[in-house]
């Protein structure tokens, strides 16, 4: 938009409004992204997703990582044995949605 007599000759130039949010108090919480299957009705609780939960732990894990152009193929022999993944995060949560 322009103002009255002004001409920019670059077209029409919108303003748009910043939506204000309220802060809401937070509360950090600490997950065992390996024991959600015992959290996940906490969570819920919160209005938290699991799936949100091991996304984030996902991004955390790998935020070091370099790729490279060369592939090399895992072993065909077992030289470890297999183990779990496990890992941790945390997620800010509504400190009204805690029971504490």
């Amino acid at each position: 938009m322009t103002v009255e007599g002004e001409s920019t000759g670059r077209g029409p130039m919108l303003r748009t409004s910043v939506p204000t949010r309220t802060k809401t108090p937070t509360r950090k919480i600490d997950i065992r992204v390996n024991a959600l299957e015992r959290q996940e009705a906490a969570l819920h609780a919160c209005g938290v997703e699991p799936a949100h939960v091991v996304r984030a732990a996902l991004r955390r894990a790998v935020k070091g990582w370099h790729l490279s152009p060369s592939f090399a193929p895992p072993p065909k022999e077992q030289r470890t044995r297999y183990t779990q993944w496990q890992a941790r995060t945390s997620l800010a949560v509504d400190a009204t949605s805690l029971a504490v």
